[in-house]
């Protein structure tokens, strides 16, 4: 569905840039391992991230 919506085409690098510049890498994201800015205060599971705020 996405191929046929045209999202593939999105500028998802730049935005993450952007967003990891402004939180000074405190950006989650389900695709990527956990930030080590949030890894004192989060848990990684292969299902699910646990974060303390």
């Amino acid at each position: 569905m996405a191929v046929k919506k045209g999202w593939c085409n999105m500028p998802l690098d730049e935005l993450a840039d952007a967003l990891n510049a402004k939180t000074h890498t405190r950006v989650m994201r389900v695709d990527r391992p956990l930030p080590a800015a949030l890894s004192a205060d989060g848990v990684e599971t292969p299902l699910f991230f646990e974060l303390t705020v």
